[in-house]
């Protein structure tokens, strides 16, 4: 007899539990998701302007004393020498084979890419400029063209950015669904309902960004910065997780000797099922700063207010209303050949108004980047992440809350035509909990057609 009211009042919480949690996992995956996508845009144009991602044969230093005339050789070593990232010597390689023989116009269109990515535009422009009176290939002429057009772009003092994406994702556990097939209500373990369980589901995503950058004139290359973004989200069956998103942000980035800073002002509005969810906004620091030509090294921090709405499908959510701080480190190392290896720590304080919804977050992300011919690129990230919350939400467990998640990403990209990106990726995530309600794993395969184009 004891027990009936018990039961009774786990069968009446277990529907606002279940409603609180799945949206903010969606809300996690759609941060994670533009955060992916500006690094992927990022990647893309490196992997675009890296010239020596065609194959050749590396060439040693010792090669070239056994043959030191030999032209071919020296401009295999000069690729060597910037897929190693030495682009410094490479352009001292270059410059001596065009004075043995200027007559090289494949040398000196390689010549006037590495000068162009060491920000030498006067000498790269001068380059070209020889390049237009020599005899070349259309393929040649195609991409000489192509480096006056991005020269020309650079130049600007104000430069226009324009993205838009359109995709399609497949989640084998759209709806989050606990692996056990039980859900704990006042500690009572219940089993799912059929309109729990797991759900797979596809969904059409879109997404447009709008950029500006503007050079204040300093030599040092201080600029301002702003974007504008909006995303969305369509679900074929589970409509109570479409999402909108909009986003924005303002900033600049002042440069020294001792380290890029970069401060910025952001605001963020999103809507669950075409109702207003969550509102933010907050100031964000990043320090960034070059160690050599191949490490890089960056700390980052941060403040976020979030304030939640309630809604018909979350009638709680403004229990998660609160603030948000977080801090990190990182590093950048590029190997040789295009390849490239980063890593990153961030601590998360995560308010909240309820203090079962507050917790603190401990995120790893390792993220190796290998530049293919042609401009593709391949991405693998591994990020690994620990959530304690503050205190036990009693509806559904005196235990305290604890969450170990696993996110693991293989993404390839490939330019379809000029400006236009096709993207493929599949994700794996799990996490394990000490609340049953929160342990699930879900695979996810994702496809998109990135338009961008510099305005």
């Amino acid at each position: 007899m004891h027990m009936m009211p018990a039961l009774l009042a786990a069968a009446f919480l277990r529907p606002a539990a279940s409603a609180q949690d799945v949206p903010r996992r969606s809300e996690e995956e759609l941060e994670q998701r533009r955060k992916t996508q500006e690094q992927l845009l990022k990647t893309a144009e490196e992997a675009g302007k890296t010239v020596v991602a065609e194959p050749f044969e590396a060439v040693t230093y010792e090669d070239v004393m056994k043959d030191p005339d030999n032209i071919g050789l020296n401009f295999s070593f000069a690729r060597t020498q910037v897929a190693q990232g030495d682009i410094l010597k490479a352009a001292a390689t270059l410059e001596r084979i065009l004075m043995v023989d200027p007559e090289l116009p494949r040398v000196r269109l390689f010549y006037a890419s590495v000068l162009f990515r060491l920000d030498n535009l006067d000498d790269a422009e001068r380059e070209l400029k020889t390049l237009t009176q020599q005899k070349l290939t259309a393929p040649l002429r195609e991409e000489l063209e192509g480096y006056r057009k991005q020269i020309q772009r650079r130049r600007r003092k104000t430069r226009l950015g324009l993205s838009v994406m359109a995709g399609f994702d497949f989640d084998e556990n759209r709806n989050s669904a606990p692996a056990f097939g039980k859900r704990l209500a006042a500690d009572i373990p219940v089993v799912l309902d059929e309109g729990s369980t797991r759900k797979s589901d596809t969904a059409k995503t879109m997404n447009a960004a709008l950029s500006v950058s503007h050079d204040l004139g300093y030599q040092a290359g201080h600029s301002l910065f702003s974007t504008l973004s909006y995303y969305r989200a369509e679900q074929t069956h589970v409509r109570t997780l479409n999402l909108q998103s909009y986003n924005g942000t303002l900033g600049g980035t002042f440069k020294s000797e001792a380290a890029d800073v970069t401060p910025a002002m952001s605001f963020g509005h999103l809507l669950l099922a075409e109702t207003t969810y969550q509102r933010s906004y907050g100031p964000s620091l990043r320090l960034d700063k070059r160690l050599g030509q191949r490490l890089g090294v960056f700390g980052t921090a941060g403040y976020q207010r979030q304030i939640y709405a309630r809604t018909q499908i979350v009638p709680a959510a403004d229990q998660r209303t609160g603030d948000q701080h977080y801090g990190g480190i990182g590093c950048s190392y590029a190997f040789n050949r295009g390849f490239s290896l980063a890593a990153s720590y961030v601590h998360t304080l995560q308010g909240a108004s309820e203090a079962f919804n507050a917790y603190e977050r401990d995120a790893l992300s390792i993220t190796a980047t290998k530049v293919l011919p042609q401009g593709r690129f391949l991405v693998l990230s591994l990020m690994p992440q620990l959530d304690e919350y503050l205190a036990a939400d009693d509806s559904i467990s005196r235990k305290v809350r604890q969450d170990h998640a696993y996110r693991s990403q293989l993404t390839f990209g490939t330019p379809v035509v000029k400006s236009l990106l096709l993207v493929l990726s599949y994700e794996y995530f799990h996490s394990r909990s000490n609340i049953p309600n929160y342990a699930y794993t879900n695979n996810k395969l994702s496809s998109s057609l990135t338009y961008r184009l510099d305005l």
